[in-house]
């Protein structure tokens, strides 16, 4: 039976996508964050915008984003006892973060969101030496090294759609047989937006039960679809409130479509509304597939 969770997001960032702006503050974060932990078991925090008009920040400048918004919250709240997903490509990022929360929230459980989709030797020494327990989410990112990770759209398949998607399968199948050699407790994230053009996200879409199928069937996905650009209609709608609306609206359709598939699998759902999820389980209860 398909088993969906919610990984609530929240950046704390200038530029983000989806949020940009809107919990770059002490203040913001920490009601945000309030509220997400109140209804959800899942968080998922980033310091540095992914998205690919932006360029990438340094170790100092992401670092003081977490020192002065984030590490507060800290020594503010008890320890939550969630899970909490870091997002970001920075394995020195990781690691001090890390160490931080877990001093702070030992009953923590922490996720390295690493959005460079790279088995490379820093990752490879990181979980050798590793002074702490975590889950690892691998991602698709074909930018050629980790810090190109934002770079992601100059590095976009080219290919059919069916090669497309061939290509994403053997992606993850060949990156998990060397993940599991290194580490427990895989999740991988197919990266809607990442790498791949608008018609290849609405492809995978589509497909995305024939993806699912071809997969290890006991590792965690990671769905990230809301608010997403390539949703919109058309491409370039502009970002008001009423177009957000609208995408989450879709977002819900989309997740009630997951709920018809008939597959053994752990979909965590990346998004910032765990409403939207509620709202797809209660159609989905209307149809009896709950």
């Amino acid at each position: 039976m398909l088993n969906l969770e919610y990984m609530g997001v929240i950046n704390m960032t200038p530029n983000s996508f989806s949020d940009g702006n809107r919990f770059n503050s002490y203040q913001s974060f920490l009601q945000k964050f309030k509220f997400l932990s109140q209804e959800i078991s899942c968080i998922d925090i980033g310091a540095e915008s992914s998205a690919p008009f932006n360029s990438a920040i340094d170790f100092n400048e992401e670092l003081k984003r977490y020192e002065e918004i984030f590490f507060p919250l800290l020594a503010e709240l008890d320890d939550p006892e969630i899970t909490l997903s870091l997002d970001t490509y920075k394995i020195d990022i990781f690691c001090e973060v890390g160490r931080k929360i877990l001093k702070a929230w030992p009953k923590t459980k922490l996720v390295f969101n690493d959005i460079s989709g790279k088995i490379d030797n820093d990752l490879v020494s990181f979980f050798k030496s590793a002074p702490f327990d975590f889950s690892y989410i691998f991602s698709h990112n074909l930018a050629p090294t980790r810090a190109d990770t934002v770079r992601h759209m100059e590095t976009v398949f080219e290919g059919s759609h069916e090669e497309f998607l061939q290509h994403l399968v053997e992606y993850f199948n060949l990156g998990l047989k060397k993940l599991f050699s290194l580490k427990e407790n895989i999740w991988i994230d197919p990266c809607f937006g990442f790498s791949k053009t608008r018609s290849q996200n609405h492809f995978l879409l589509k497909n995305f039960s024939s993806f699912l199928s071809q997969v290890e069937s006991q590792v965690p996905v990671v769905y990230g679809v809301s608010k997403k650009s390539f949703l919109r209609f058309p491409a370039g709608k502009i970002r008001d409130e009423r177009s957000h609306i609208e995408l989450e609206q879709m977002h819900s359709i989309l997740l009630f479509e997951l709920f018809q598939q008939q597959q053994n699998k752990n979909i965590i759902v990346r998004g910032h509304d765990p409403l939207v999820l509620k709202s797809a389980k209660n159609i989905a209860q209307i149809f009896d597939l709950l």
